[in-house]
């Protein structure tokens, strides 16, 4: 998984928590801009489920961006309701994300399968298959950023909460 150093710089003062979420942001466009393009199913099932699975791993992350943002647009009063979310709405979301990161673990493995399918594959149907595959290596490490980018922000946003 790829590993990078958030910037994120939280401050707490009078129960604001202040953040810079424009690496996320960024990572979250390059997602939706991917997942415009996933590749249709196959009919080769190792290589539909690394798809589907990559799929389903980028939403996740983009969906969990979502909640992120919501959640600290809530912790500093910028919504009609006004009701501030509380740390366990944070370690709810730290949770999913916990898991999120785990499926990217079973995903490389998915990978491994996909990969076996397009070098036992006609030449043909391996074109076909590894254009695929390759969409899918291509998206992995932006959803392993932006995990790790979600995963850094809930953590310190959590810290900062229980001071």
């Amino acid at each position: 998984m790829v590993a990078i150093l958030a910037t994120f710089s939280f401050g707490a003062n009078a129960q604001t928590v202040s953040a810079d979420f424009t690496n996320l942001d960024n990572l979250v466009a390059k997602l939706n801009q991917a997942l415009e393009k996933a590749p249709k199913e196959t009919g080769e099932a190792d290589v539909d489920a690394f798809i589907k699975g990559n799929v389903d791993a980028a939403k996740g992350a983009s969906d969990s961006a979502a909640k992120l943002h919501t959640l600290y647009s809530r912790l500093n009063g910028e919504t009609a309701d006004g009701a501030a979310p509380t740390v366990q709405d944070f370690m709810d979301l730290a949770k999913s994300l916990t898991t999120q990161v785990a499926g990217m673990k079973e995903l490389s493995e998915s990978g491994e399968k996909a990969a076996n399918a397009v070098k036992s594959a006609n030449k043909m149907k391996a074109m076909k298959l590894a254009k695929s595959v390759k969409w899918c290596t291509d998206i992995m490490p932006v959803t392993a950023e932006t995990l790790t980018e979600e995963v850094n922000a809930v953590e310190k946003i959590i810290n900062l909460l229980n001071q």
